[in-house]
């Protein structure tokens, strides 16, 4: 892929597994570099108004040199775990998508892991908050 190009979010997809739920973010043109984090709220790059998504916790990744398919989809899908899913923004080459959670059991943020294959990221969820794991 040439540095001028951008990669393009095509599906986001959501399945559940015994201890963790799993969203599946499907790439043209190879898996971007991307930032994940929990944060308070989401907000839009440019105008910073608040986009509400269901859940207790909102995890957000940001899709660097993405952009976003324009029928996308995917956000009606939910969860125990995952309950909302929000394509957030596209703002100068980059996407943010918001995943709001709510753990199974315990209080508190679910942990969650990020992996990467040549045309996919992989956010996968933990059904168990991380501070009650033990």
């Amino acid at each position: 892929m040439d540095a001028t190009e951008l990669s393009v979010l095509t599906g986001v997809r959501v399945g559940v597994h015994d201890t963790y739920d799993r969203v599946v973010f499907d790439f043209e043109g190879g898996a971007p570099g991307y930032v994940a984090e929990y944060v308070d709220a989401l907000h839009q790059d440019g105008s910073g108004m608040e986009v509400p998504v269901a859940g207790e916790h909102r995890i957000m990744l940001v899709f660097l040199r993405a952009q976003p398919e324009e029928e996308l989809g995917g956000e009606g899908q939910a969860t125990p775990t995952v309950r909302g899913l929000k394509l957030v923004s596209y703002f100068e080459g980059d996407t943010r998508f918001g995943v709001g959670v709510d753990a199974r059991r315990g209080d508190g943020r679910p942990g969650f892991r990020v992996t990467t294959a040549p045309n996919r990221i992989v956010l996968d969820i933990a059904h168990e908050a991380a501070d009650s794991a033990g």
